[in-house]
């Protein structure tokens, strides 16, 4: 009697993380972007004595602005 519905929850979930696993590695394409596109401004920030913690707050901070303001 409720096997359909059973399937069709199972199909929608299925769906639901492959959604899930697509937008996750968009994410990831967009922040190695992001990263190669400032090498540059790494390196010279790395020669002026920035450490490892400063860098990764420079790279990753335009992405956690935007992941809050979602909210």
């Amino acid at each position: 009697m409720y096997r359909a519905e059973e399937r069709e929850a199972e199909v929608i979930s299925a769906f639901t993380l492959l959604a899930i696993l697509v937008t996750c590695l968009g994410l990831l394409g967009l922040i190695s972007f992001a990263a190669e596109n400032r090498t540059k401004e790494t390196g010279v920030r790395k020669v002026l004595g920035a450490s490892v913690r400063d860098i990764v707050l420079l790279l990753s901070r335009e992405f956690l602005v935007l992941w809050g303001s979602r909210s």
